[in-house]
């Protein structure tokens, strides 16, 4: 976070300077008027995500999620999985540890690919943010195309590992490392 803080404080830096360059000080006002309107707009809906965030945590648990995959089979299971990574609520410092949580379950490999891509395809979480930030059409148009991803890559694993489960490809990688 701090690295990135300051990078961001120092193309800033730049851009401001260039605009004294370009257009003297109207120009930077300018952007400072424009850098403050696209806040108000945004800052509802970011605000918005948040209390969203922060409800889903509270609602979503591990034991939910890994009871629901382990159930569900076939294009149900892949469709079901994908839409549940997508709403799985937390940032890649907690959602690799929960994937890595899976080697323990006889979880088809399939099921966990498609949780893995719904989780970075949809990101729900990420709705507000982007229709705040970007617009409504584009988050809309990003959505719908990236829509069958999750559901593709779950039926080519599929078809590649059959019925699988991590177990049995986990165990399968251990005994090929001692060989």
């Amino acid at each position: 976070m701090k690295k990135s803080l300051i990078g961001l404080a120092i193309a800033t830096l730049i851009l401001v300077l260039l605009a004294y360059y370009l257009g003297g000080t109207e120009l930077v006002l300018a952007g400072l008027e424009r850098a403050f309107g696209n806040t108000k707009k945004a800052a509802l809906m970011i605000l918005a995500s948040f209390l969203l965030i922060g409800q889903l945590l509270c609602i979503v648990d591990e034991n939910m999620i890994a009871r629901t995959l382990k159930s569900i089979k076939g294009l149900k299971g892949i469709v079901m999985s994908a839409l549940v990574g997508g709403l799985f609520p937390v940032g890649p410092y907690l959602f690799f540890p929960f994937v890595k949580m899976f080697h323990g379950y006889d979880l088809p490999y399939y099921i966990l690919i498609a949780f893995i891509f719904g989780k970075h395809t949809y990101d729900f979480a990420r709705i507000p943010m982007e229709i705040s930030l970007i617009s409504p059409r584009i988050a809309l148009i990003r959505y719908l195309t990236t829509l069958p991803i999750p559901i593709i890559a779950a039926l080519i694993t599929y078809r590649l590992f059959r019925n699988r489960t991590l177990a049995q490809i986990n165990h399968r990688n251990t005994d090929s490392e001692v060989v």
